[in-house]
C-alpha cells in the first residue's frame, strides 16, 4: 500500500501520469504471509513500512528523510529474512548502506533511518558547470530474535548495536543528454567499523537524472 496525500502528476501527451510528488510524507506498507501450501513448510508473518518525506529550504536546497522497519513472527525460511539495505559496489544507490558488504547482517526485525541533503548547486556555479554537492548519513538496527539460524562470523552477523555511515556527494560533474555523472564517497564507523581503516571507506560513481 502506497499512501501520498495530494500527490500531483503530469500528464504526458500520450496519457501517462508523472508524480511530481507531495510536499506531505509519502507512507508504504506491506504485509507477508507465508502459509503451509504444497511443498512450502514454513507460516510465517511480515509486517514492513516506510516513510519518506522531503523537505524544500530556500535557500539552502533540500533535505530528504527516508525511515524504513519491519519486524516478522513465525517460521522464517532463511531467505526470507533481511539482509540490510547493503550496496557495497562501484556505483551509489540512494537509501542504503554504502559501506555495507552483501549478505553482511540478517535480522528478522530491522529499523533505518537514511538522511540526504541535497545543496544543488548554490555553493558553486559558473556559466558551464554547475556540479552538486550533497551529505548524506545513515544508521541502521537489526536483530535475529530467532534461534533456528546459527550464524557465521564473518556472514548474517546481528547488527543489534547500530550501524553508522556518512558520505558526500558532487554530482553533475559531467553532463550528457538527461544524465549526470559524479562521485562520491563514504565512511563507516561505530561498532561494526571494520579492523582495517581502508575498508571502512567506498568510493563510488553517482549516476542522476536531469528533467
Amino acid at each position: 500500500v502506497r499512501y501520498a496525500y495530494k500527490e500531483k502528476f503530469l500528464q504526458t501527451p500520450k496519457g501517462n501520469l508523472l508524480s511530481m510528488g507531495t510536499k506531505y510524507p509519502i507512507l508504504y506498507f506491506n504485509v507477508i504471509k507465508g502459509v503451509k501450501l504444497y511443498e512450502a513448510n514454513n507460516e510465517y508473518l511480515k509486517l514492513e513500512t516506510k516513510i519518506t518525506k522531503r523537505i524544500t529550504h530556500r535557500h539552502i536546497g533540500d533535505t530528504y528523510l527516508t525511515l524504513s522497519g519491519a519486524i516478522s513472527d513465525g517460521d522464517l525460511p532463511y531467505g526470507s529474512l533481511y539482509y540490510g539495505a547493503s550496496s557495497y559496489s562501484w556505483l551509489n544507490i540512494d537509501n542504503s548502506f554504502n559501506t555495507m558488504r552483501i549478505n553482511e547482517f540478517v535480522s528478522n526485525r530491522f529499523a533505518s533511518v537514511f538522511f540526504r541533503h541535497d545543496f544543488g548547486s548554490l555553493l558553486y556555479r559558473t556559466k558551464k558547470w554547475a556540479p552538486e554537492l550533497v551529505i548524506v548519513s545513515a544508521a541502521g538496527w537489526g536483530d535475529n530474535s530467532l534461534t533456528t539460524y546459527q550464524m557465521e562470523p564473518e556472514f548474517g552477523k546481528n547488527m543489534n548495536k547500530g550501524y553508522f555511515e556518512s558520505g558526500i556527494q558532487i554530482n553533475n560533474v559531467l553532463k550528457l543528454n538527461f544524465q549526470g555523472y559524479g562521485l562520491g564517497v563514504y565512511y563507516r564507523y561505530g561498532p561494526y567499523s571494520r579492523s582495517k581503516p581502508i575498508e571502512n571507506w567506498a568510493f563510488k560513481f553517482n549516476l542522476t537524472f536531469i528533467l
